[in-house]
């Protein structure tokens, strides 16, 4: 069973189908038109009797059901994987376009990436759990701080670690500076040689359990 999307016409009723059988490969084509058209391949379901999903109407201004082929509810039911980790690439794409081919292959790397960090992150947290994309903005706020704090490191900046990796209680350890930094936590005025090793940021020992939210 196999399914792509692709832009709608505009035309059809969102709910409406459309079906085609190949008597000589017994393959089931079916046309469905979400909000945008969804094309379903199978050789193992058929599209009667129809189930019924809810979509948001814009003007009733709630969600109402909508007519589904069965093959829909069926691959949505059991798909996981690649099928799930797709759909999680197709949500939030990186919009970068160049003329060099690489290019593509980059930003499907990078989002990926930060896909299969978001999957870890909803593994392992134990508190609140950021969806995936408050999971981005996350990181491109901690690459932006951390960017000011390069291009003005004579002036020290609060500490750009997200709250969600600093208060995890999850790896943070100490380990030696090669020089003194200004420790990060907002209420110390010293230089520390200790760096906590997951945060990546300088901090004193007695400050450490603290600027973890620990119990020093």
């Amino acid at each position: 069973m196999s399914r792509d999307r692709e832009e709608g016409d505009g035309k059809s009723r969102r709910g409406s189908y459309e079906q085609r059988f190949d008597r000589t490969s017994e393959v089931l084509l079916v046309r469905w038109h979400d909000n945008k058209v969804v094309n379903v391949m199978t050789n193992y379901d058929a599209a009667d009797p129809p189930t019924s999903t809810t979509r948001y109407d814009r003007t009733a201004k709630k969600r109402l059901p909508i007519p589904q082929p069965k093959v829909l509810k069926t691959y949505n039911t059991g798909m996981g994987g690649v099928d799930l980790h797709d759909q999680l690439l197709g949500a939030y794409e990186v919009a970068i376009r160049g003329k060099k081919w690489y290019w593509c292959l980059i930003t499907r790397m990078l989002d990926m990436a930060v896909v299969n960090s978001h999957i870890l992150h909803k593994t392992a947290a134990t508190g609140d759990q950021l969806s995936l994309i408050n999971f981005r903005r996350e990181i491109a706020t901690t690459y932006l701080k951390a960017a000011a704090c390069e291009r003005d490191a004579a002036r020290p900046l609060p500490s750009h670690i997200p709250a969600s990796l600093r208060y995890d209680g999850v790896g943070h350890m100490l380990a030696p500076l090669n020089a003194r930094r200004r420790c990060q936590l907002e209420s110390c005025k010293l230089r520390s040689t200790k760096r906590c090793i997951k945060c990546d940021v300088a901090i004193c020992f007695k400050c450490f359990a603290v600027y973890h939210g620990l119990s020093p």
